[in-house]
């Protein structure tokens, strides 16, 4: 694994859920927070399926969608392998970074991650930056999931 996807953090997630964010009181996020929210692609990602396809998403399927992006592939040829690495990675340091700063939570009995106080205020910028973050990303966000797709 990369040392980047750990940021130098060894924690849990279920540390971190429903934690106090780095907020004012108005539960506004300073800006320095919401660039920390999207610093690392793999959180970026994450919050383009949260707002963009589902309100919650189980963790096991989050880390498979975030390694067909990365890998450039589809969800069924996703390796176990990139699979086991991506859910460690966001396990153990995104989500407890994005639940720190209330932009999501993680309901660990039912392994969901779902929408927080904090996370229209991170989309809205998400958003505004577009395409200037990662083109790349943005065009695998927009696509549908064909499993998805199955269920509607």
């Amino acid at each position: 694994m990369d040392d980047e996807d750990f940021e130098g953090t060894q924690s849990n997630a279920s540390d971190h859920f429903m934690t106090d964010s780095g907020s004012d009181a108005s539960g506004v996020l300073e800006l320095n927070e919401v660039f920390a929210a999207l610093g690392h692609p793999r959180r970026r990602y994450l919050m383009y399926t949260l707002v963009n396809e589902s309100t919650e998403e189980t963790l096991p399927k989050l880390a498979t969608k975030i390694a067909a992006w990365e890998q450039d592939k589809t969800v069924n040829e996703v390796t176990d392998d990139e699979r086991r690495r991506v859910h460690a990675s966001l396990y153990h340091s995104h989500i407890p970074k994005l639940a720190d700063l209330g932009v999501l939570e993680y309901k660990e009995a039912d392994d969901i991650i779902v929408k927080a106080l904090n996370t229209e205020q991170v989309q809205a910028v998400l958003n505004g930056a577009g395409a200037e973050l990662d083109s790349r990303q943005e065009t695998h966000a927009q696509q549908r999931d064909p499993d998805t797709e199955k269920d509607e």
